[in-house]
């Protein structure tokens, strides 16, 4: 199986740095372009399926490549961003001003949440789940995955054995190849 990944395309919350999480935020303008453009590339990629996460903007950006490629969308409820609890909607400023090592916890391997972030640990089973499945039902396809920033880190996390979860950013619209 080859396995791409795809982040979907922006949305206003990206533009004005608030935190989306499990927020059904759809594209804006600039992220709409960015999955046609990333819609051009993939052409290319000869994708036998494309499964996306059901939140709204990976689902505009599977609905937008799909288009080009002629590819029907599988949704994959494994594949929705991290919960990030009461802290969904909030600029990051904000979040910054209520917890200051907001970003050491949220990489943290312990249970020790604040608000109701989703654990790492749920993610990455989340993740593994996805790829289970995908081994077994997708051997000798191409498939494309449409998803999320901190799904794409667990993903990268899970599958080359990397031990940062932070050590990955994936832009708006960046396509991945993962191998396994």
């Amino acid at each position: 199986m080859e396995l791409y990944f795809i982040r979907h395309g922006e949305t206003d919350y990206n533009k004005e740095n608030r935190l989306q999480g499990g927020l059904d935020t759809k594209l804006n303008d600039i992220g709409k372009e960015q999955a046609l453009k990333a819609s051009e590339e993939i052409v290319d990629l000869d994708i036998d399926v494309i499964i996306s996460s059901p939140q709204r903007r990976a689902v505009d950006t599977a609905e937008i490549i799909a288009s080009k490629i002629n590819k029907e969308i599988v949704i994959d409820e494994n594949l929705r961003e991290r919960s990030f609890g009461a802290l969904q909607g909030m600029l990051f400023s904000d979040i910054f001003d209520r917890h200051p090592q907001f970003f050491e916890i949220i990489k943290s391997e312990s249970e020790s949440r604040i608000e109701g972030i989703e654990s790492l640990l749920e993610i990455e089973n989340r993740v593994v789940n996805v790829i289970d499945s995908l081994k077994e039902k997708y051997k000798r396809e191409k498939v494309l995955l449409v998803s999320h920033g901190a799904t794409a880190r667990i993903f990268h996390k899970v599958i080359n054995n990397n031990k940062n979860y932070s050590d990955v950013e994936v832009n708006n619209c960046q396509i991945v190849k993962f191998d396994i």
